[in-house]
């Protein structure tokens, strides 16, 4: 990798038409020698605010569309990108109102090789994904699949265009600008990138196989030495800064960095460029499982170099990546970032530096949003920290309960987060955070601030239920409706149906003390009804040392010892009828 001088999405092009029913509608169609006008129609009920950025709406020089000429791929040679969802910008999105069009025109002779004419076939295919109004917050992605388009293109005519595009490049080269504190920011990145990528190499070589198919969808000889050989060309480009095959530059050379993008590489001319959100937005090195960081970024963009794998952006996060086949996987840069990370977290894991912060939970996990609020999966490095600092003092946040409170952070994560959490596939605990208190530069959270938690708490991926518990919001925020406002959103994601975007639940329980008048008035405005009472359901052993709070009835039962008590429960419940006939409604006016 040279320095000059100093030292710099999820809706790319599909190989195949997606089959599934969507409300936009693509048509392409010529508008000049090898320009094209692409019309975007929304045939859906709904108005639909998209994200533009490394989609056919983007203004940059990304591949929008797939083009064939006599049964063959013709050659990109315009950039590769890497996209941040974080903090998204109003200016990154693009209305289009139900039964409305939006209308782009690109010329693809800027980058792609028409210079031989002729007959060629253009597709577009991928998805947008989309936010509501007023929160920039991703929340979905809808796919679309154009018509195929044959053109006749004069081969001379778009020769000119391609050229003028590269002698463009090639005089932006000029510059030198790693310089002051992106040279130090930039050399610590790519130290990192040569790192992770070399223990990645060695994990997809001999390794546990089963991260290699986790990521990869296949763990036989083939896939491994191709993923280990990837891996080893990133390890030595981003260990040279004086040579390598690739240019690298610290600002904007070619009018790539459109908001959100962190960013690019053009592999044709060997080079990347990173944006100024890449210098401001990203940490060195993620502390949680499939968190962008500076040193992914690089192993990112470099495994788009063409002497490296010339990497597609086929799959942008986790779980796009995990949709991937096994040949899209291998041409997909974010799943070598992705896997890179996984191995990172593991090694910090046995050396015992990092807890694991994935859920291991039996349902699919997501993000939860209303406009107030987000409920995010916890993570023991990113909220633990925060959420113990909120409540080590606060005895009366646990008096209904046997644990708590703890008295140091690292109580907290043995006794809460690991086996409670972490490592129990019938648990899973999100942190709730507050979207209308600005987040702090040292808070967990970029959205908001850390205001409390809340778990789904026994779930059963074979009755199909789970209760919510273990709700607690810190003192200084309590009063506003947070809890019921995350419970409302942990009820809805449990009994929608898959296809409105839920788990598709029989029954969500709600379980506490009957002197817990609080927690049932919660209950309640959720429209839980009462099912029973458990009577003596659990002892609080040194009830009253611990400020714990039973069903006051002395003396307790004959295996009672002295400052026990014992709790009574109240269970309430919601069932899917219930919430198919009115339930639903009640609760969507609490969000």
């Amino acid at each position: 990798m040279k320095f000059l001088a100093g030292l710099a999405a999820l809706a790319s092009v599909a190989a195949a038409a997606p089959s599934a029913p969507t409300p936009l509608d693509v048509k392409l169609e010529m508008t000049g020698n090898s320009q094209v006008k692409a019309t975007i129609t929304n045939t859906g009920k709904n108005n639909l605010r998209v994200f533009k950025t490394g989609t056919i709406l983007d203004k940059s020089a990304i591949q929008k569309v797939q083009i064939t000429g006599q049964g063959q791929d013709v050659t990109f040679h315009g950039i590769r990108q890497r996209i941040s969802t974080r903090n998204i910008k109003d200016e990154a999105f693009q209305s289009i109102p139900a039964g409305k069009s939006v209308s782009v025109t690109f010329d693809v002779g800027h980058v792609h090789d028409l210079s031989a004419g002729g007959k060629f076939n253009l597709l577009a295919n991928g998805a947008l994904q989309f936010a509501n109004e007023g929160d920039n917050k991703l929340i979905g992605s809808v796919p679309f699949h154009s018509n195929k388009l044959e053109a006749t293109v004069d081969g001379a005519q778009a020769a000119s265009i391609l050229g003028a595009f590269g002698q463009n490049l090639k005089r932006t080269q000029l510059q030198s600008d790693c310089t002051g504190d992106k040279l130090s920011v930039t050399q610590t990145a790519l130290q990192n990138c040569a790192q992770l990528a070399s223990a990645a190499a060695e994990a997809a070589k001999s390794g546990d196989a089963s991260k290699v198919e986790e990521y990869f969808k296949s763990s036989d000889s083939q896939v491994r030495d191709e993923v280990a050989d990837v891996l080893t060309k990133v390890a030595g480009e981003c260990g040279s800064t004086d040579g390598g095959v690739s240019k690298y530059y610290c600002t904007d050379v070619q009018n790539g960095c459109e908001p959100q993008v962190l960013a690019y590489t053009v592999p044709s001319q060997s080079f990347q460029a990173y944006c100024d959100l890449y210098f401001t937005d990203l940490p060195d090195l993620a502390s949680s499982c499939h968190q962008q960081d500076k040193a992914t970024t690089n192993l990112h963009e470099t495994t788009h170099l063409s002497q490296i794998k010339g990497t597609d952006d086929l799959g942008y996060g986790y779980d796009n990546a995990m949709k991937l086949s096994t040949q899209d996987a291998l041409n997909n840069a974010d799943t070598y970032a992705l896997f890179a990370n996984a191995i990172n977290l593991k090694h910090g894991r046995e050396l015992g530096l990092i807890m694991s912060s994935l859920p291991n939970f039996c349902f699919p996990v997501t993000v939860l949003h209303s406009t107030r609020i987000k409920l995010v999966p916890f993570s023991a490095e990113t909220h633990a920290p925060k959420f113990h600092e909120l409540t080590k003092d606060d005895a009366a946040l646990y008096r209904h309960v046997n644990n708590g409170p703890y008295s140091s952070l690292q109580q907290f994560l043995d006794e809460f987060v690991q086996p409670l959490s972490n490592e129990n596939e019938y648990m899973l605990t999100y942190a709730i955070i507050d979207k209308t208190r600005p987040a702090s530069p040292e808070g967990p959270d970029p959205d908001g601030q850390l205001v409390g938690i809340i778990s789904y708490v026994d779930a059963d991926d074979e009755s199909f239920s789970t209760e919510i518990g273990f709700v607690f919001v810190a003192r200084e925020f309590q009063g506003r409706g947070i809890g019921t406002e995350a419970a409302a959103l942990m009820v809805t994601r449990a009994l929608d149906s898959e296809e409105d975007g839920g788990l598709g639940l029989c029954r969500v329980e709600w379980h506490c003390s009957t002197m817990n008048a609080a927690s049932i008035r919660t209950a309640r405005k959720l429209s839980f009804e009462e099912i029973g009472t458990v009577e003596y359901e659990r002892i609080l052993p040194d009830a009253e040392a611990r400020g714990k709070i039973g069903n006051g009835r002395l003396p307790g039962p004959p295996r009672s010892r002295p400052g026990d008590q014992w709790r009574d429960l109240v269970m309430l419940s919601i069932s899917w009828c219930a919430w198919r006939d009115e339930v639903k409604h009640s609760v969507s006016q609490l969000l």
